[in-house]
């Protein structure tokens, strides 16, 4: 792998890069040429095809089709072996935490400066932030309800169907939160078990709801 300088018109691209940017996206692309200029190289093989950086070629060839650039050269046994570079340059990366990512946002969209410019680049504003604590939102919700299907088939396990179905239906008419009460419930459920009658058993159900609702304040 070396760095050399090559004409613009020299690279060549094979038309059948899988990763597909939308019109937005390279406007957003060319956003970011214009305030940081050339920020990633791009890879080309011994033939100088495109591995990596299509639409960044694009792009440079609009904003000076005769210049020459710098780009990084690797030596590739084949056209597959170019194809599978270009697919783990594509494919190997991180995936963001929506959580951090709302707040990194925040954070930049504080800055009057800044907020026009994550417009342009990265179509993001003040309402696209709404949408994303929704996503997040509903993505919370979905894994509470997971939790407490799973704590509910562990409970399940532990009781006897009488028994389940008492725990549940007094858990309903309680306002503490049920999650963190099945949990509990299956931590005892040996004392619950040997509990005699409904009322002793119900009253066990409350007393475990009062003492979580004491720790959670």
């Amino acid at each position: 792998m070396q760095l050399i300088r090559v004409k613009i018109v020299d690279l060549k691209v094979d038309r059948d890069n899988p990763n597909v940017m939308t019109e937005n996206q390279m406007n957003g692309l060319r956003e970011s040429f214009k305030k940081w200029g050339y920020l990633s190289p791009i890879i080309v093989d011994q033939n100088l095809k495109v591995v990596d950086g299509e639409h960044r070629l694009k792009v440079y060839k609009e904003f000076n089709k005769n210049g020459d650039i710098q780009v990084i050269q690797e030596q590739c046994e084949n056209d597959a072996t170019r194809r599978l570079l270009r697919q783990t340059m594509n494919k190997l990366k991180g995936q963001h935490d929506l959580n951090k990512d709302i707040r990194e946002i925040q954070i930049i969209m504080s800055k009057d400066k800044h907020r026009e410019s994550i417009k342009r680049i990265l179509q993001l504003d003040h309402e696209s932030v709404n949408k994303m604590k929704a996503v997040l939102e509903k993505q919370k919700t979905i894994e509470r309800n997971a939790r407490v299907l799973d704590q509910d088939k562990r409970l399940s396990f532990f009781l006897d169907e009488n028994d389940y179905k008492l725990v549940t239906e007094t858990l309903y008419t309680l306002s503490q939160d049920k999650n963190d009460a099945l949990v509990g419930l299956c931590k005892d459920w040996r004392i619950f078990v040997g509990t005699q009658g409904k009322d002793k058993k119900i009253e066990r159900i409350k007393l475990r709801q009062k003492q979580l609702a004491t720790i959670k304040t």
